[in-house]
């Protein structure tokens, strides 16, 4: 599921920000329906002060890796970029098992018509039931 370079980078993520504890992939990779171009998307959930070290290390800042750092309240935020935070809850986030957990995503999908036309206002959002997986520790990223 992963490429050797996203496992290095997980490496440094714990190594560079000791107060992550686990690393779970989530988004288009995670489920199957990801492109070429997509970028990687991970939730880091960590101790307070996490996402200060992560923040803190700018070589963890990479285009194609989305990592937002989830704290022990279960808010999450991007240590850096475009401004991105939210809750766990409002996610519905819901553990599987040690290893699995089901989210519910949200998609924008515009009205064809209107997108034809220029108007990029009109659709609706879709919701949808997604999958998380947890990458570290665990032997994927070992």
């Amino acid at each position: 599921m992963l490429t050797a370079e996203v496992k290095d980078y997980l490496k440094k993520v714990t190594f560079l920000a000791p107060s992550v504890r686990e690393l779970w992939i989530i988004g288009s990779r995670a489920n199957g329906n990801a492109r070429d171009e997509s970028d990687w998307d991970f939730l880091a959930f960590g101790e307070l002060g996490a996402l200060e070290e992560v923040a803190a290390a700018p070589s963890l800042h990479l285009d194609y890796i989305d990592l937002l750092v989830v704290r022990p309240d279960g808010t999450f935020e991007r240590p850096w970029g475009e401004s991105k935070s939210g809750s766990l809850g409002a996610w519905e986030w819901s553990p599987v098992d040690a290893t699995h957990a089901k989210y519910v995503g949200t998609k924008w999908i515009p009205d064809r018509e209107a997108e034809e036309e220029g108007i990029d206002t009109l659709g609706d959002i879709q919701r949808r039931t997604l999958w998380a997986y947890k990458v570290w520790p665990d032997r994927e990223c070992s």
